[in-house]
């Protein structure tokens, strides 16, 4: 049965080439935050993020992820090279960090919160982090937001700077990090 061809060739050349061919010219000197933020400009008021009950606008997604930028810049020089941990669940905080850490010109390092404290410390001690937002660090930012910008922070960052470091399995037994562009 497995040798068994049930699509014609020209449903097979469809299947295979021509629901495949998604391939997309775009301007690869752009960052994803010059990306976004022309997104905002077009579509302010649209939803850009729908979590459980919770909506955000592109435009207040902008707005909040560009008042952490401006923390991050302030309160622990967040610029080009520096790393980030984000040790956040799923949600709408993950999202304004991750774009906040981008804005402020860092890379982040995504951290499950549920790994293993050992292997969350193994990653910590490996990527040097300068700082780990979790939830207790948003509270604190949370306290101040209002005190920073939400304009747009000026761009530091270029295409092919670190926008993140992953880690995965490792064949030692330690994860390794993968850095990304």
């Amino acid at each position: 049965i497995g040798t068994l061809e049930y699509l014609s060739e020209s449903e097979r050349a469809q299947q295979l080439e021509v629901f495949n061919a998604t391939a997309a010219p775009y301007d690869q000197t752009q960052t994803l935050v010059s990306l976004f933020e022309a997104q905002v400009r077009e579509r302010p008021d649209q939803v850009a993020l729908l979590f459980a009950e919770e909506r955000l606008s592109y435009g207040q997604l902008n707005a909040r992820a560009n008042a952490l930028a401006h923390y991050l810049r302030t309160e622990y020089q967040v610029g080009p090279g520096v790393l980030v941990a984000l040790r956040l669940a799923r949600g709408p905080q993950l999202l304004v960090s991750l774009l906040g850490v981008l804005k402020a010109g860092g890379a982040y390092v995504p951290l499950d919160p549920d790994y293993p404290a050992q292997r969350l410390a193994y990653i910590l001690a490996d990527s040097q982090a300068r700082l780990v937002l979790d939830e207790a660090a948003l509270t604190v930012f949370d306290e101040q937001a209002g005190q920073y910008s939400e304009q747009n922070p000026v761009l530091v960052n270029h295409a092919t700077d670190l926008a993140y470091v992953i880690y995965t399995s490792g064949s030692t037994g330690n994860p390794k990090g993968c850095m990304l562009q």
